[in-house]
């Protein structure tokens, strides 16, 4: 299990789109006007982004920190290996990492509250399917979010970068950190939360176990700015059930971008 999927226990796939539109067509902004708006874009400083990014506070029903010691946050770009350089992008969103070469950059961990639970067994008592089940349960899920200031085009193009991800491996690629990896089967579109002058989503397909399951991802352009969002949710990775970015984490992200 390599570090960058080891939040997710393996992960896989990814996709794009759009504000309203799973296919990828909505929300996007024209060359003409990207190009048009980047020319009044200022870059913004890391002191800056600070005060933008999320707080705890900021989401109900989440607390917001650091995420210092989280698994999917790697230290850098050297931390990432993927077996196909095209997919780079989809492995640096699991990885909290900025796309493209950003001016500044800062991130943080959302968690999902839970409320606190008492098992109906003993932990020795329990089989390992029964661990796992209470363990997936109590375990709420984590949003890692990254935002990204860039300079002139740098963030459309850093937007680009990750379409162009999506679509060149839909097949699936390898990628890992710490000198592991592990393969991603698929690629495939999602609906995104509808924010932002662009935004990307995608959904992550692996097998864990021999059992299909999935993971998401998003990215959301704002002026000069990009957040990218990966989910991990244990309950739904351990079920198979689809996962996705929260809405309300990526809303109240944009709504502090203005």
């Amino acid at each position: 299990m390599t570090a960058l999927v080891l939040s997710l226990a393996a992960v896989a796939g990814c996709g794009s789109g759009g504000a309203d539109d799973a296919e990828g067509s909505g929300g996007k902004e024209s060359a003409t006007a990207k190009a048009a708006s980047a020319a009044e874009l200022e870059k913004l400083s890391a002191a800056e982004l600070e005060k933008l990014v999320l707080a705890d506070g900021d989401v109900e029903g989440y607390t917001v920190d650091e995420g210092e010691g989280y698994a999917s946050f790697a230290a850098s770009k050297d931390d990432v290996e993927v077996g196909d350089e095209k997919c780079a992008p989809l492995a640096y969103v699991l990885s909290s990492l900025p796309l493209g070469d950003p001016a500044a950059h800062v991130r943080r961990l959302a968690t999902e509250k839970t409320p606190a639970t008492t098992p109906s067994k003993d932990i020795e008592d329990m089989t390992d399917a029964e661990m796992e089940e209470a363990l997936a349960s109590s375990a709420g899920a984590a949003t890692s979010v990254s935002l990204s200031s860039y300079d002139g085009e740098g963030a459309a193009e850093a937007m680009d970068s990750l379409s162009d991800a999506v679509g060149a491996c839909a097949g699936g690629f390898t990628g890992g950190m710490a000198g592991e990896s592990a393969k991603f089967t698929k690629v495939a579109p999602a609906k995104d939360a509808g924010q932002g002058d662009e935004s990307v989503a995608f959904t992550l397909g692996l097998d864990m176990e021999g059992k299909p399951t999935s993971v998401s991802g998003e990215a959301v352009r704002n002026g000069g700015t990009v957040t990218t969002y990966y989910t991990f949710d244990l309950e739904t990775l351990m079920s198979g059930k689809p996962s996705g970015i929260p809405a309300e984490v990526v809303k109240a992200q944009s709504a502090k971008l203005g």
